[in-house]
């Protein structure tokens, strides 16, 4: 249970919009977005032990439940930034 009070901005701003509906917005503006369902697959990689150790590091100081989410993580935004590269 969230005990924080809330700010006068946020209940402003609340009382502003709390009427608005889908048929109020802008649509030629609006940007929507749709989280998709990734189908995942498992394979093997081989890196360098100190790499791995520095992974481990590194996700446990990121509370990450394991280093195999960091280095999802890693790929995820390699990828994202070079994925122009084949646009």
């Amino acid at each position: 249970m969230n005990t924080k009070k809330r700010s006068e901005r946020d209940l402003a701003v609340d009382e502003a919009t709390s009427n608005d509906t889908i048929k109020d917005a802008d649509l030629s503006t609006a940007e929507f977005v749709y989280p998709r369902q990734m189908k995942k697959i498992s394979f093997k990689i081989d890196i360098d032990e100190k790499i791995f150790e520095l992974c481990k590091k590194i996700a446990d100081k990121k509370h990450l439940p394991d280093y195999s989410k960091l280095i999802d993580q890693y790929i995820k935004e390699g990828v994202e930034k070079d994925k122009k590269l084949v646009s």
